[in-house]
């Protein structure tokens, strides 16, 4: 009788220790997920690199990556949503900003004066959510910009979602792909009648190609 409830106080023991290691345990775990870890700081998820950006190493480079569009716009408006990007048995959404922009210029690309294009970035706010994203560029309607755009057709990768008929193009990269217009040609005149070694404003600090006017001329006359 006495070896019985020896086990038995033994099992009640070793029982409570089980359930209190337990409940500790609970206690002190861990966000599993960076995403779980931004919740739990009452911080907007800031998430891995899900994208390597390359640098090109010349302006020549950057046009021959430009498969989509080099071309003078201006922004129109802007405006964030859930953007699919699935592939094949591959499908994710994140939140992206997208930019309307109205075509000025046409460098390269199959593209006309005054047509509407969009340009996406990784990115933005929505629904109280926030995606962060360090290479975000900040774009200000009425702003007028060269841009150097890549995109991809429904021939090229037929697994993608074209249910909205096309896709936004997206910049070559944050750093190299965005140049603001010199002012003299605000109001309507081309860049193209700038002198050719009028100098384009990069937006980014750390690009370090050097776009001139006579650059996106021999662009332009390349891709006639």
């Amino acid at each position: 009788m006495k070896k019985l409830l020896l086990i038995m106080a033994i099992t009640i023991a070793f029982s409570f220790v089980l359930i209190s290691c337990t409940a500790d345990a609970e206690d002190t775990a861990q966000p599993t997920t960076q995403a779980e870890q931004s919740e739990q700081n009452n911080e907007p998820f800031r998430p891995g690199a899900s994208f390597t950006w390359s640098r090109e190493e010349s302006i020549e480079d950057l046009a021959a990556r430009a498969r989509r569009y080099i071309v003078r716009v201006e922004v129109l408006d802007e405006r964030t949503e859930l953007f699919n990007s699935s592939a094949g048995l591959v499908s994710f959404e994140e939140i992206n900003t997208i930019h309307r922009l109205r075509v000025l210029e046409v460098f390269q690309g199959n593209t006309q004066p005054g047509e509407v294009i969009e340009v996406r970035q990784m990115g933005g706010e929505l629904n109280g959510e926030t995606f962060v994203n360090d290479d975000l560029v900040s774009l200000a309607a009425g702003e007028e910009l060269v841009m150097f755009l890549f995109g991809v057709t429904q021939e090229e990768y037929p697994d993608l979602d074209w249910s909205a008929g096309s896709r936004p193009a997206t910049l070559i990269n944050p750093w190299q792909g965005i140049y603001r217009v010199p002012p003299a040609s605000l109001g309507g005149q081309d860049i193209a009648a700038q002198a050719d070694d009028t100098v384009l404003e990069s937006l980014h600090p750390d690009n370090n190609l050097v776009l001139t006017v006579g650059d996106l001329a021999r662009i332009a006359a390349a891709s006639e």
